[in-house]
């Protein structure tokens, strides 16, 4: 009891007096915001079409800069084309609510169950599309596992390797190549082969092949495994642990500080406008559409956002302006091309899912579905354990770099109907609407002998993926072009 009330200090008065009321209303919990989502193109997936669409995006024709001939036809060209496959699929969460538990309660806990499902789901479904884009970003970028040596290998023998992330390593598109995949990103085989490029103890760059690859976890395509390489020519080769592996076909990728690997990355590479800038200048190199807003996005954390505060550049951009709202509200806009996104929902190791153990969470575990599932295809550590450094990223978006399906609206009520009912969320959390476009709402009528546990859920049914530009004749070899990640250190 406190030592000062309003009551006199009698106990037979206390006894009659309300003591601890609860109160009937639960606080709203902090949220972050939810944005990836809104670089999506959104698309409907129609019914009895199947489980998979193929996307595809021509290339263009070479121009001709000699004259013709006379009296000579020119020569025919053709354009290339490419494609890329979306797979649709479910993901879903799951409360129950006890009536008699609910009625006695301080507060209605089915309507408090329900928001609380809305903001599961749509922070799920907002992951889902931070990962499509950032591992479209990563692309083709890991390093060695553990080191070995000396390797030798024969000319054109094999050899496997096992790396921290195989995102960008599993696929390949080989456009000349008889017999290859000449349109569509496939498997890569010996048919196939993705070349990739090892950096060995002496500094060697050690060109290989891809031609299988085996995932530590079954059918992750984005975590740790094992790749199978054919060699071009004979060598003899040690290679250090954590030694840099990228592909030819690599998203390109702003390190501060340089490097061809995230552990170049070290304290005191932090966030400047020269990584912007590089950035920009990349995504206009390569023709990359804006946004309808006529802005590429920027999306960063506040740890990125403070530390542009900390570059000399942009303190001379803005000396003797304190009274803007840049140093006033703390607050930037838009800059170099770039409409700012604060999203802090960008990779660290606090939202990323065992990110601050360095530890990597796949879809299944054992062949069971893993509840802490987060496929992100990159490291958090520069080192790839907690005593190395933060890796912070931030993300540059533009035009149609991804895409959003949707099962279209309907389709999966049955003329059988429903022991329940479906509907949509419309959620607010701290006065913030949330974004839960395209998630149902599930209500389960009671299924036990009382009538009394109430069966809510979310469901989200649909698919997100990022469009290649790999026949696009400008922007270099990288698949990925409409997306470039810059990594940083936390400090």
């Amino acid at each position: 009891m406190p030592p000062f009330t309003m009551i006199l200090a009698d106990p037979s008065v206390r006894s009659y007096v309300q003591d601890k009321l609860l109160e009937r209303h639960f606080h709203d919990v902090l949220f972050p915001e939810l944005i990836f989502r809104g670089d999506f193109i959104d698309r409907t997936w129609a019914g009895n079409i199947g489980d998979s669409i193929i996307a595809t995006r021509k290339g263009t024709i070479k121009p001709s800069l000699a004259p013709v001939i006379v009296r000579a036809d020119p020569t025919p060209k053709g354009f290339p084309v490419e494609q890329w496959e979306s797979n649709i699929a479910q993901w879903a969460g799951a409360s129950d609510v006890d009536a008699p538990t609910s009625a006695l309660a301080c507060i209605n806990l089915f309507k408090t169950t329900v928001q609380s499902l809305g903001l599961a789901g749509s922070e799920s479904v907002n992951k889902l599309a931070r990962n499509c884009l950032f591992n479209a970003a990563m692309a083709g970028w890991t390093v060695l596992t553990a080191g070995s040596g000396p390797t030798i290998v024969a000319p054109l023998g094999t050899t496997t390797f096992h790396v921290q992330r195989l995102n960008g390593f599993t696929t390949a598109r080989n456009p000349t190549l008889a017999g290859a995949e000449n349109v569509r990103f496939g498997a890569v085989s010996s048919a196939n082969p993705l070349d990739i490029t090892i950096v060995t103890n002496a500094g060697v760059l050690l060109p290989l092949k891809v031609i299988g690859f085996t995932p530590d976890n079954v059918a992750d395509i984005f975590g740790p495994g094992t790749i199978l390489c054919m060699s071009v020519a004979g060598f003899t080769a040690t290679f250090l642990a954590r030694a840099a592996v990228y592909s030819v076909d690599r998203t390109f990728c702003v390190r501060q500080g340089g490097g061809s690997k995230i552990d170049s990355v070290v304290a005191g590479n932090i966030l400047d406008l020269s990584a912007i800038r590089s950035a920009v200048a990349k995504m206009r190199t390569g023709h990359v559409p804006k946004h309808a807003d006529q802005y590429y996005h920027l999306h960063l954390d506040s740890y990125g956002e403070s530390q542009l505060y900390a570059s000399t550049e942009f303190q001379r951009l803005n000396t003797s302006l304190p009274d803007y709202v840049i140093y006033r509200d703390m607050v930037i806009s838009n800059m170099m091309g770039c409409l700012f996104l604060l999203n802090e929902v960008c990779p660290a190791p606090e939202t990323v899912t065992g990110g601050s153990t360095a530890t990597y969470e796949p879809d299944y575990v054992g062949g069971l579905q893993n509840p802490d599932a987060d496929p992100f295809g990159g490291e958090v550590y520069n080192d790839g354990t907690t005593a190395g450094t933060q890796v912070r990223r931030a993300l540059i978006t533009g035009a149609e770099c991804a895409y959003e399906y949707t099962l279209e609206k309907g389709l999966l009520v049955t003329d059988a109907g429903l022991n329940g009912a479906v509907g949509d969320f419309s959620i607010t959390n701290n006065g913030v609407e949330i974004n839960s476009d395209g998630i149902e709402l599930i209500f389960r009528a009671p299924m036990d002998r009382l009538q009394q546990v109430v069966g809510t859920a979310w469901r989200f049914t649909g698919a997100h993926i990022a469009g290649t530009d790999a026949a696009a004749p400008t922007g270099g070899a990288g698949r990925y072009k409409r997306t470039v990640c810059i990594e940083y250190a936390s400090a």
